[in-house]
């Protein structure tokens, strides 16, 4: 399943089958963690997904890992995308809570 997002020109394409990622015509290269994040995140685009919830999907735990291990994955994600955590295009932090992923004006 592929998801799109168009961004200032530039189309954010995932495809989840073959675990690859595209900004324009430029692929992007993630770790298996920072790609299982961005599809979670894309595939809730609008909602916000709590640490909680992101760190017990995608790490299987809360309580191990640690809101460091997240931040530090949504930090890799941020500069691979080219997002500017001030004003994000992507995504979002909502303090305390967790991220969202913005819906994208086409």
């Amino acid at each position: 399943m592929l998801h799109h997002a168009n961004v200032a020109m530039k189309q954010l394409v995932l495809d989840n089958v073959a675990h690859r990622v595209w900004l324009g015509a430029e692929e992007i290269l993630l770790t298996p963690r920072e790609f299982a994040v961005l599809s979670y995140l894309i595939r809730y685009t609008g909602r916000l997904v709590t640490d909680t919830e992101l760190l017990s999907v995608i790490w299987g735990s809360d309580d191990v890992i640690g809101d460091a291990a997240l931040r530090t994955v949504i930090k890799r994600l941020r500069r691979k995308l080219g997002d500017d955590p001030k004003h994000p295009r992507y995504i979002t932090t909502v303090w305390g809570h967790g991220y969202r992923f913005e819906r994208q004006i086409e």
